[in-house]
């Protein structure tokens, strides 16, 4: 819940305007002092503040971090690669060492093969909210945008910018009170 907590609040921030340490700061005050979680975070992101000031304004420094990354944050010995204490902070990391850009953040993320099922889906996440569509290769926006169907077949062909205009003009009713038991 921490991990899931950090980076919504990471991504809102990146949503309103914030910068990269503005956002991460965000997702690091959402981490309890004393958690696995918080220890990893502030880690990794020390980790990826030293890569950038070794090569400062150079690109590939999110690249630069992943040695580091898979020796001091990413567990070897007990390995379950859907464990937020170690994907959360890879995805800040790699956001703060690639300056917020999507194209470094999130194949660097991806080199880390114990976590490269769910920590480049969040550093996209937050770099996408951090510097928008514009920001995403025009190749992976076409590689990406009409689902093929493998999973859902019903889906095939569907057009992801498409479906996202027509979500952002649908006008859903906002809960007025929401409660541990639901919305009221």
């Amino acid at each position: 819940v921490y991990g899931a907590r950090a980076l919504a609040a990471a991504v809102a921030a990146g949503l309103g305007g914030a910068s990269v340490d503005d956002s991460v700061a965000a997702a690091l005050a959402q981490l309890p002092a004393d958690t696995e979680i918080r220890r990893n975070a502030e880690h990794a992101v020390a980790l990826a503040r030293v890569a950038v000031a070794d090569r400062p304004g150079q690109p590939g420094n999110a690249f630069a971090l992943v040695p580091s990354l898979e020796h001091e944050i990413v567990d070897h010995i007990y390995s379950y690669g859907i464990a937020a204490a170690e994907t959360v902070p890879v995805a800040l990391a790699v956001t703060v060492a690639g300056a917020g850009r999507i194209a470094e953040a999130v194949p660097a993320a991806a080199c880390l093969s114990r976590v490269a099922d769910s920590a480049p889906a969040l550093a996209g996440a937050l770099t996408g909210a951090l510097g928008g569509v514009g920001e995403l290769p025009d190749s992976w926006r076409t590689a990406c945008r009409v689902l093929s169907g493998c999973a859902l077949p019903r889906l095939a062909g569907t057009d992801l910018v498409e479906l996202a205009a027509q979500l952002s003009r649908t006008d859903l009713p906002l809960p007025t009170h929401t409660t541990p038991e639901g919305i009221r």
